[in-house]
């Protein structure tokens, strides 16, 4: 059983529990009060002349010369004129009835409405903890992947160097592999230390595609690539974040790209656009994979989206970022 419903059923009868001896208590309590209110009322009532008595009697007072031995009649005390009052148990009853409506219909608004709080409460917490394991789940499978592909690519290297020894560019490709992948691990471990927390600062989203750009030029060397960052776009988040959503998204389109990549700014109403295209080999496609998924996860703590394209031998993807807020 799923704990958020282990909670919700756990509180549905802790409380169905405490509001039946809640009940039993009130109603107890207005039960005595009402009859001692009533035997308030029936003590100016006996102090009437009989003549008075006999045209203001009301209905649920039973008054006689001698004790009725009466089921149905509750004795009421304090009242010393030789006569014996009563109190009917069904108008008693009746009251009771009434009174118990209205806190039913009260404590059923008030029940309802404390199970829908809780619920709302723990389904917010359940999907908090929910999406941090599964950000944490793609970030162990993301670390898997990197490790498997470091790996291939250093035995590779490895056997190459067995026969040719004094290849350097054997040595340069090792070289810029242990740098790639001792930054993907630093990348890695920040994410997981940093977990959900939302650092929102003012950033310029064309410096870090610079950056991350940068960072990727060994690649982008032997590909056709086009940079058009037109004019100055910033947006709200932490820089961390925005720089693990272009490095998943440049990831992506190198790796899977034929001789083109392009990246393309611009300012679109009110958002930052960010406009990712590369070529593709049919045979070679995959998707975006576990860098999407990444990418969507930061993407919607910020209140962003991303829309995804693609053909039979190109790759679309396109980022809106939130602006900063106007001042004043």
């Amino acid at each position: 059983m799923h704990v958020g419903t282990r909670v919700i059923i756990l509180f549905i009868v802790i409380s169905v529990f405490w509001f039946f001896v809640f009940n039993i208590a009130i109603v107890s309590y207005f039960e005595n009060s009402m009859i001692e209110v009533i035997a308030d009322a029936v003590t100016p009532y006996a102090r009437l002349s009989e003549a008075d008595r006999r045209r203001h009697q009301p209905d649920f007072i039973v008054a006689g010369d001698h004790p009725l031995n009466r089921s149905d009649l509750v004795a009421v005390e304090r009242v010393q004129d030789g006569r014996s009052y009563y109190i009917k148990k069904a108008y008693i009853q009746q009251r009771l009835n009434g009174f118990g409506i209205i806190v039913f219909g009260l404590e059923s608004a008030l029940f309802l409405s404390l199970v829908l709080f809780t619920y709302m409460s723990v389904a917010r917490f359940v999907r908090d903890i929910e999406g941090k394991e599964r950000f944490l789940n793609l970030l162990l499978l993301s670390f898997n992947h990197k490790i498997g592909n470091f790996l291939s690519t250093l035995k590779v290297n490895v056997e190459i160097l067995k026969v040719s020894p004094s290849d350097s560019g054997c040595v340069q490709r090792l070289d810029q592999t242990c740098t790639r992948i001792e930054a993907d691990m630093k990348r890695i471990f920040k994410m997981i230390t940093t977990g959900y927390v939302n650092i929102k600062e003012v950033v310029n989203v064309g410096d870090a595609i610079e950056e991350i750009a940068l960072f990727f030029k060994p690649e982008l060397s032997s590909r056709s690539f086009l940079l058009d960052l037109h004019g100055a776009a910033t947006t709200v988040m932490a820089y961390s974040d925005l720089e693990d959503i272009l490095y998943n998204l440049m990831d992506n389109a190198i790796r899977y790209s034929v001789r083109t990549v392009g990246i393309r700014l611009r300012v679109v109403k009110k958002h930052v656009c960010i406009y990712i295209r590369n070529d593709i080999a049919p045979s070679a496609y995959k998707g975006a994979g576990l860098g999407k998924e990444i990418t969507l996860k930061i993407l919607n703590r910020y209140g962003a989206n991303m829309s995804i394209r693609h053909r039979q031998d190109s790759y679309f993807v396109c980022v809106r970022l939130p602006l900063p807020p106007t001042k004043g």
